[in-house]
């Protein structure tokens, strides 16, 4: 389940609300309570690199035949 990221328009508070994809009942301010947020665009770090970094040949793992 994604989390998403919101400010309430009405009290500035910033919160997130973990919710599944076929969710679509409003979400409402764990502070104030209005319906009035909006939706923010989140950001993720990864800790693994999933073989994306150079090998020590200097090749990247998908250049290997």
């Amino acid at each position: 389940m994604p989390l998403y990221e919101y400010t309430c328009k009405s009290c500035k508070k910033k919160f997130e609300v973990l919710r599944k994809f076929s969710d679509t009942g409003p979400v409402t301010c764990s502070k104030c309570g209005s319906a009035e947020v909006e939706k923010k665009f989140g950001t993720f770090t990864t800790t693994d690199n999933l073989g994306l970094s150079k090998t020590p040949r200097g090749k990247a793992p998908w250049e290997y035949t």
